[in-house]
């Protein structure tokens, strides 16, 4: 029963160990998506405008750069208001996943490539600087699924210790009660016991 007991403890403090790093990658990298002064989303408004000014807002190159652009934002898509008949169209919750944005990104550079003529003068727009910070994100993106996996399986094995010492904690009170009786001093010391 001690080892069961001191084999929790561990557990707890390992999940808890887990649990932490798993926050601190997932900050890390809600601040290269989110919140950094040069995170993806924050790039997005730049590199709109650059292919705008180079190649006009009636530009089928443009509009190529919006529309991904649109569904990488929670943007409405449609400019009618919402009525009780039609609702606002918005984009779905799924993309805007890390991964489904990743992609959409992706697919923005993919696009950029193709341009002729695309040199911004900011380096942060330059398709090689985006190369690079695409490839950033997948390793984030993946260093979060890792530390997401290690932290369910942790929890997995805790839960199933757990789950023994609750039967073990059963199979007392059952004892006790069998052996001593329900009047006894013995069970009810462990009959409000619960785990």
């Amino acid at each position: 029963m001690y080892n069961l007991l001191n084999t929790i403890a561990s557990t707890n403090m390992e999940e808890a160990t887990l649990q932490q790093q798993y926050s601190t990658a997932v900050a890390i990298r809600e601040k290269a998506f989110r919140k950094n002064p040069d995170s993806l989303l924050k790039l997005l408004a730049p590199a709109r405008a650059q292919v705008m000014a180079q190649y006009g807002k009636h530009g089928m190159e443009f509009k190529q750069v919006d529309a991904i652009i649109k569904r990488m934002r929670d943007t409405k898509l449609s400019v009618k208001p919402a009525t009780e008949h039609t609702p606002e169209l918005t984009v779905s919750r799924s993309e805007q996943s890390y991964g489904s944005m990743l992609q959409y990104f992706n697919e923005l550079i993919q696009v950029l490539l193709q341009l002729p003529g695309y040199n911004p003068s900011n380096p942060l727009l330059q398709v090689s600087h985006l190369q690079q910070f695409a490839q950033q994100l997948l390793q984030l993106n993946g260093e979060v699924a890792i530390r997401y996996q290690m932290v369910r399986d942790s929890r997995n094995r805790r839960n199933a210790l757990y789950d023994d010492l609750h039967d073990r904690a059963l199979r007392i009170k059952a004892y006790c009660k069998a052996n001593y009786g329900t009047q006894s001093s013995e069970y009810g010391l462990v009959k409000g016991l619960r785990v």
